[in-house]
């Protein structure tokens, strides 16, 4: 279903009694098929209204191959999609610069905001487009010609001051799509005040995942440092910090940007020691940078700051008077960083036990088996006898995973430490 040329809807009603190839059919079912049944039928059908409409062309008079660039620059002006498209494509395809003048009165006079969008468009493909009718077309009623004049203009946007204000207005364009084209767009401005935007919009839509993940994307080695720089003197609530906090953290690595890293660890340190969202940022942190290689380095300021972290996420695991579900964070943060190994296992290993609620030995589990360490092993394996069957079952998944690990769990089994009856299943082989 098409519209066509000259407006009407046009239909293709095809007829085949095989639609599928032949190739995907087996060769004793084609052998019984005519897979060509059909060819000769089938229907166009052009729909319009019966008594006509005014203004509507004919098939022949619809036809703009023979036009000049005024008839062409009249066409960008149809209420016709079809119409519009064609000879937008004629006039690039012969580069019509002259066309220009005609295409700059549809771009500021036309009411129509497909027409504008077109002559905008036709005028940046020609390489004619004046910098005053894209700072026009930034504020254009219409939101989706605002939202090409966005994406126009991020080629522009270094060589014109008076662009990038415009650009800095449209930042907080009431339509989402325009915002999003914002997000992509401030990625190629090389700009402080890009840096700036980006920091801004990030924690004021954070609740947007579209414009979030395309503002995150906007961020590279050159802006990243000024980003973070940038949040830390906007006011924010503290959801949009956490929605936004653990991407930064992941680009920071990925960039290789250790510095940034150490400035991360120094800022939860100076947060509330038993802030679940802490926990959260710091096992970002410290898997992102490789357990904790990124932090150990350059400042000895960094290295007391996760220090004090480990130490907090340790307190809070081991303390019984504290919710489950906030110790599970802190638990989850242990046996990431190599500076702590030691006393992140002597925390872990009695949490295990089965007076720990059960969310809390699975979590002791899971942080036992990410520390790779043949005492992590013995410290699953130690307390055996008192473990609970759902904590086991966890222990052989854990220690199935690595053939090192299976060798010592069969040992186990060998020496009587562990029962010969536990439940290994076929998913386990």
């Amino acid at each position: 279903v098409r519209s066509g040329p000259d407006g009407a809807v046009w239909v293709v009603d095809m007829y085949r009694y095989v639609i599928e190839h032949p190739r995907w059919i087996p060769p004793e079912t084609v052998a019984e098929l005519d897979v060509r049944a059909g060819h000769d039928r089938g229907r166009i059908y052009r729909v319009a209204p019966r008594d006509g409409r005014a203004g509507w062309p004919s098939v022949e008079d619809a036809r703009l191959s023979q036009r000049d660039a005024a008839g062409l620059v009249a066409a960008i002006d149809s209420p016709n999609g079809w119409q519009r498209d064609m000879a937008q494509q004629l006039l690039v395809w012969r580069q019509e610069k002259r066309a220009a003048s005609g295409l700059q009165r549809l771009l500021r006079e036309s009411a129509r905001p497909e027409t504008r969008l077109h002559a905008l468009a036709t005028l940046d493909l020609l390489g004619v487009l004046e910098l005053q009718d894209l700072i026009q077309s930034l504020a254009d009623p219409h939101a989706g010609v605002r939202r090409h004049a966005v994406r126009i203009a991020e080629d522009r946007i270094h060589a014109s001051p008076e662009l990038a204000a415009a650009l800095v207005k449209v930042a907080e364009d009431a339509d989402p799509q325009v915002r999003l084209q914002i997000a992509y767009t401030l990625g190629a401005w090389r700009d402080r005040r890009a840096a700036e935007l980006i920091a801004r919009m990030l924690l004021r839509h954070h609740a947007d995942v579209n414009v979030r993940w395309a503002l995150l994307t906007s961020i590279h080695a050159d802006n990243i440092q000024p980003v973070v720089a940038a949040m830390g003197r906007e006011r924010a609530e503290p959801a949009a910090r956490q929605a936004v906090i653990p991407s930064l953290i992941r680009l920071a690595a990925a960039l290789d940007a250790a510095d940034l890293l150490e400035q991360f660890v120094e800022q939860l340190a100076k947060e509330d020691a038993a802030d679940a969202f802490r926990f959260t940022a710091l096992r970002e942190l410290l898997v992102a940078s490789g357990k904790g290689t990124a932090t150990s380095g350059k400042s000895a300021s960094s290295r007391e700051a996760l220090d004090r972290v480990l130490a907090d996420a340790r307190k809070a695991a081991g303390s019984a008077s504290l919710d489950a579900e906030l110790r599970v964070m802190a638990i989850r943060v242990l046996g990431l960083s190599q500076r702590s190994r030691e006393q992140d296992l002597t925390v872990l290993k009695p949490l295990l036990s089965p007076q720990a609620p059960v969310s809390v030995q699975a979590a002791a589990v899971e942080s036992l088996t990410q520390m790779d360490d043949p005492k992590a092993v013995e410290a699953m394996l130690g307390g055996w006898s008192s473990q609970t069957p759902k904590v086991r079952s966890l222990v052989i998944d854990a220690l199935l995973q690595r053939p090192r690990d299976v060798g010592v769990l069969l040992n186990k089994i060998r020496e009587g430490a562990v029962s010969a009856s536990e439940k290994i299943g076929r998913a386990h082989v």
